[in-house]
């Protein structure tokens, strides 16, 4: 598979080595770790990046390179340069053939310190670390201090020829952690990374064959932008220039994945109380038997998660009528909910309680595997009694809409948040999902909206919807870790 490097960056599962295009340029980055690390920030160079630059007699030279899931090769005229991630020593590998290599800061604005170590030569900005050596070849670095600056000099790495080759190793190491013996060749971690991303392949859920090129394109967004977090493996919209965790991309993630215990570990990923977005994807889990392969440990995770959300929404987001969600600020409703606050917060609005009614609609299935029939109950009256109140309050009988808390005033929502409630499916009665179904166009973004309009009974437009979808990303590419995994998960529920 052919991958352009300007926005994800060639990189590999759990590895924090990135190398991205920008600029005409290939730049050696870390994945973020949050504010002024070893990263790029914005969709501009910025300080902390490394420019990687093929030499030859004492030159840049302009080069050509192509990237698959496993290996980066840099060629020019002169000779090229390959680069793999060799996870076992926590690693990226440079060998070049003809040419040398120089690693160049460009004068970065960040504060750095360098370092030479009877080790090789070690960078260090923000929270990156790089620890470089040569395994054939010669390195040269100025690690002088300019003490008027407050700061070393800027970094450059060179790494010349022996015998027309080099081989250069960048580790990501802390300081006081030893140095892995180099154990693989590069083709054998070539090798091994293309046989991890086929294994990660074959974990996601089954499409249909025509699209099998849609889905690798996805599935390597998936798998490039895992990350290790307080011990759990997420996925991230983008390593290079975040690590935060949003609930409702999570759980559209695990929408993809077949093993329940991969699915349930990103659906209780997110560190916050949010809106109870994992109801669907858990519910999920029930609708596809996984929940019978599930540690007993994992399905406690689920419950305590998801019961936490909803005690919290309940006792914090509700006013007189206990069965009818708000939002109290602008924020929690997300940054393009803007009609929806016209005429201020708080707000009734109908996502949130759809949200709600999914969540206790789960619940009550939980309660039910693990043995708590009279919860049962109390989850599903629970559930009944809010759609009841979303309904009666926030249907205006052509469509959904927001309502201020202490006005009273009916105000109109973004089509996302107005159409959330197909999320329910069968659950909303036929003479208002057919109005709402009227209104889903082929752009629609909600996975969950696309399963609820399918399990309501629009087969024929949930499939138009999702082949349009899939067409698109085959022109066009896939720009979205997350519309990555929803793709792939519609596909194989729709198609």
């Amino acid at each position: 598979m052919d991958i352009k490097l300007a926005k994800f960056g060639f990189g590999c599962a759990g590895s924090r080595h990135i190398v991205v295009e920008q600029d005409d340029k290939l730049w050696l980055a870390f994945a973020s770790e949050g504010a002024g690390v070893f990263m790029m920030s914005s969709d501009s160079v910025s300080a902390g990046l490394l420019e990687i630059n093929l030499m030859h007699d004492g030159k840049s030279i302009p080069y050509t390179y192509k990237a698959t899931e496993s290996l980066l090769e840099i060629t020019s005229d002169h000779g090229k340069v390959s680069m793999v991630i060799d996870s076992c020593a926590a690693a990226l590998r440079l060998a070049g053939e003809g040419v040398a290599l120089r690693l160049d800061s460009k004068n970065t604005d960040q504060s750095t310190t360098n370092l030479n170590t009877k080790d090789g030569a070690v960078v260090s900005m923000g929270g990156g670390r790089y620890l470089f050596a040569a395994k054939q070849g010669s390195l040269s670095f100025d690690d002088t201090w300019i003490r008027n600056r407050f700061r070393s000099t800027p970094p450059i790495v060179d790494i010349a020829q022996d015998g027309g080759k080099f081989e250069l190793i960048a580790y990501d190491l802390p300081a006081d952690e030893d140095i892995p013996e180099i154990t693989k060749s590069i083709s054998e971690c070539a090798n091994e990374n293309a046989a991890n991303f086929k294994a990660f392949c074959e974990s996601l859920v089954p499409t249909p064959a025509e699209w099998d090129d849609v889905r690798e394109k996805a599935a390597y967004l998936m798998w490039v932008n895992q990350r290790d977090i307080d011990g759990t493996d997420v996925i991230l919209a983008n390593k290079l220039r975040s690590n935060e965790r949003d609930s409702v991309k999570l759980s559209i993630a695990s929408l993809a994945f077949t093993c329940g215990a991969r699915a349930t570990d990103l659906i209780t990923a997110a560190p916050s109380i949010s809106p109870a977005a994992q109801a669907s994807a858990l519910i999920r889990l029930f609708k596809d038997g996984l929940f019978k392969k599930l540690p007993r440990k994992k399905v406690f995770e689920l419950l305590r998660t998801l019961n936490d959300h909803v005690v919290w929404w309940t006792k914090n987001r509700t006013d007189d009528d206990p069965a009818l969600y708000f939002y109290a600020y602008r924020y929690e409703a997300g940054t393009a909910a803007n009609e929806l606050f016209k005429s201020g917060a708080p707000v009734y609005s109908p996502d949130i309680n759809t949200y709600m009614i999914l969540a206790c609609k789960a619940l009550a299935k939980l309660a039910e595997y693990t043995g708590s029939k009279p919860e049962v109950t109390i989850w599903l009256d629970r559930a009944a009694a809010i759609k009841k109140s979303l309904i009666s309050n926030l249907w205006d009988g052509e469509k959904f809409v927001g309502k201020n808390v202490y006005s009273g005033e009916a105000v109109s929502a973004e089509e996302a948040i107005a159409l959330k409630p197909l999320a329910l499916g069968a659950m909303l009665p036929k003479e208002i999902s057919s109005k709402l179904a009227a209104n889903v166009g082929d752009d629609i973004c909600d996975p969950f909206v696309v399963l609820g309009l399918y399990r309501a009974g629009y087969e024929e437009q949930a499939k138009r919807i999702v082949t349009a979808k899939l067409n698109k990303a085959r022109e066009s590419g896939v720009e979205d870790t997350f519309d990555g995994a929803a793709l792939i998960a519609l596909a194989a529920n729709v198609l």
